[in-house]
């Protein structure tokens, strides 16, 4: 949270930092919803050609929402933990970094509930193996992004397509083989 911090405080105090941090982050890639909410107001205030020192900020946010991301005093926190506006976009990266861990620490959680439902519950393979690919996809597809590699390729097919079915049938046969190990453990505990 140090990071999301310093990327924050780095953008109150330099505007040249926001296009730098904004080409590598998200809103959801904070893991503080606070920090999400001062990001999306400074990127508001940047896109309308506004100022974006913590006065703009506190006044963008309104009362409400500044009492809820901690008041004015919390943003000047911000301000006064980096020592250089400077280094925003290399905490950025770690902002980044660590939410493409979260993602696959979430997608990975999803995919054991989704063995055991199946397991357990009786969901359907196929769709246990299919939301696993989405879940899996999601912190793929950010990690991609992040490295530049562009993005990878969605778990979905064009029905409409013999040759794109067929493809699409044998990527899922080629990734439901260690899910479907997964579940095989599974049952024979639950037996």
């Amino acid at each position: 949270m140090v990071a999301e911090q310093a990327v924050l405080g780095g953008m109150l105090l330099d505007q040249d930092q926001i296009d730098r941090v904004a080409a590598q982050l998200t809103a959801a890639d904070f893991y503080r919803p606070v920090h999400q909410t001062i990001y999306a107001a400074i990127l508001d205030l940047h896109q309308a050609g506004n100022p974006t020192d913590a006065l703009a900020v506190a006044a963008h946010l309104g009362t409400a929402r500044l009492v809820k991301v901690g008041g004015a005093p919390y943003l000047h926190t911000l301000i006064s933990s980096v020592p250089t506006a400077a280094n925003a976009g290399y905490y950025a990266r770690i902002v980044a970094e660590q939410a493409v861990l979260r993602r696959l620490d979430e997608a990975g959680t999803r995919i054991v509930q989704l063995a055991d439902a199946a397991a357990r519950r009786g969901l359907d393979l196929a769709d246990a193996v299919h939301r696993a690919r989405w879940a899996l996809w999601a912190a793929v597809e950010r990690h991609a992004q992040l490295t530049g590699n562009g993005t990878t390729r969605r778990p979905e097919y064009d029905a409409g397509h013999a040759d794109g079915r067929r493809a699409a049938q044998e990527e899922m046969a080629a990734a439901a083989a260690p899910l479907a190990s997964l579940l095989h453990m599974q049952l024979d505990g639950a037996a």
